[in-house]
């Protein structure tokens, strides 16, 4: 019955938003190699992207392209918030090269499933 129900869903994807908002506001250590930021925010929203898409899908029957994009729109909405956050923390600071990251990691990540098969035939989420 929970299964696969779009409530664990959207569970699943606010828990990720949690782990990327305590990153988010975390200390960067000055031993980090230098493309790891870019490197991580892609991944970190390629996940967020991932999970979005399953769970908008898994709640309202609407077709793959309207889906990743609402998806896409939400995990850049987040980014931008997590920017905006960052702004008030002193050790973290706003850029738009992270957005850019975050943009094209939620992207990447929708495309990347749909070239791997997913909503070919009926577009209701990766089960």
């Amino acid at each position: 019955m929970i299964r696969n129900s779009p409530f664990k869903k959207w569970l699943f994807a606010g828990i990720w938003m949690v782990v990327i908002f305590f990153l988010s506001i975390m200390p960067i250590g000055g031993g980090l190699n230098p493309n790891w930021p870019r490197t991580g925010h892609f991944a970190e929203y390629a996940i967020l992207g991932a999970l979005l898409g399953r769970a908008i899908a898994a709640t309202w029957n609407i077709g793959y392209i309207v889906c990743s994009a609402y998806a896409i729109l939400a995990a850049i909405a987040y980014g931008i918030l997590m920017e905006f956050v960052q702004l008030l923390a002193p050790w973290r600071s706003f850029s738009i090269e992270d957005m850019t990251m975050d943009f094209f990691g939620a992207a990447t990540a929708l495309v990347v499933l749909r070239l791997l098969g997913w909503g070919k035939d009926r577009f209701r989420g990766i089960r």
